[in-house]
């Protein structure tokens, strides 16, 4: 959660300095986006850019529209994918351990 709240608040920061990022839902109605104005209350800011950055999380829906702006979700893509690996990495390990100790706990009962 704390990843996600620092890629929110860090894109936003970023989209903010030109204005000018259309957000993926809005790609068909860019004329609409409302993100840059005050029509939106900060906490709909927030919510919008938090699920902009758990869709970083899944690499989809970014939709750079400047150079700065697609170096940062390099940057974002490149720890997610990182973060994503050793996500995995931490489940196979977990679910090894339950295999061994499944394994260890059938060799006592056989032998009992």
């Amino acid at each position: 959660m704390l990843f996600l709240h620092i890629i929110a608040c860090y894109f936003y920061s970023v989209t903010l300095e030109n204005s000018e990022w259309v957000p993926p839902l809005n790609w068909l109605m860019f004329k609409d986006a409302k993100l840059f104005t005050d029509e939106w209350t900060p906490i709909h800011k927030y919510s919008y850019m938090f699920y902009t950055s758990l869709m970083f999380l899944g690499s989809n829906e970014m939709g750079p529209v400047n150079p700065n702006e697609m170096f940062v979700c390099f940057i974002i893509l490149l720890i997610s994918a990182m973060f994503s690996a050793l996500l995995i990495s931490d489940l196979v390990v977990l679910v090894t351990n339950l295999i061994e100790r499944d394994q260890m706990n059938q060799t006592v009962i056989t032998k009992a």
